[in-house]
């Protein structure tokens, strides 16, 4: 009996989008090949990530914004204190009242409230940053489940039209050949004795032994 050919290994496949990188996909899984700029996105995002995260989790308020705020916020507050409190209570002759000592109270608790709204608005700048780096961590992952899924859909496809090929060739139609080859050639061996049954008795059998040798 005939062998039947191998079947044939899982196809390998390539999907390139040139803008955004390829995946080729064999029978070993998936590997995808980033761009430049993908690599050097998820790089710069690796690198900036744990100082942010760490200045979320314990800040320092040292950035340069921070501290020239501050500085801002202190000429201001001086600025403000000498208008609103000090001239106030001179111009009304004030300044050895109990009014002097409570109009500074007032005026330092604002200060104290203004100073707690900038450091939880640092902290929440810090959480912002670090929500925007990691949604651009996301964006190159993204484009590789996409490419890798058309690739692995590439081969699954490639895959299954090569072992239906294979199935073809090598059930019915792979027997009837066999069988017509088998005829002829049994056929001739007959016609060669010069008796004309021994040529049809030869057709027969040989296409029966053809067909059996093809399944």
């Amino acid at each position: 009996m005939g062998k039947k050919s191998k079947a044939p290994d899982y196809a390998t496949t390539t999907t390139d989008t040139n803008l955004y990188g390829s995946s080729t996909t064999g029978k070993t899984g998936t590997t995808f090949n980033p761009t430049n700029f993908q690599t050097g996105l998820v790089g710069a995002v690796e690198q900036n990530v744990p100082a942010v995260f760490n200045e979320y989790l314990n800040p320092s308020y040292s950035s340069e914004l921070y501290q020239a705020q501050k500085a801002q916020r202190q000429k201001e507050q001086a600025q403000a204190y000498d208008s609103s409190v000090l001239s106030q209570l001179a111009n009304r002759g004030l300044m050895r009242s109990s009014g002097l000592q409570a109009a500074t109270n007032a005026f330092a608790d604002t200060l104290a409230d203004q100073e707690a709204q900038a450091l939880n608005d640092y902290q929440t700048q810090q959480a912002n940053k670090l929500s925007t780096l990691m949604n651009l961590y996301t964006v190159p992952y993204n484009m590789v489940q996409g490419i890798n899924n058309a690739s692995q859909n590439l081969s699954n496809a490639v895959s299954n039209y090569n072992y239906r090929q294979w199935q073809a060739n090598n059930s019915g139609s792979g027997a009837l050949q066999g069988g017509l080859s088998g005829a002829v050639n049994g056929a001739m061996a007959g016609a060669s004795t010069g008796n004309p049954w021994a040529a049809l008795g030869g057709a027969v059998i040989g296409g029966a032994a053809g067909a059996l040798s093809n399944r």
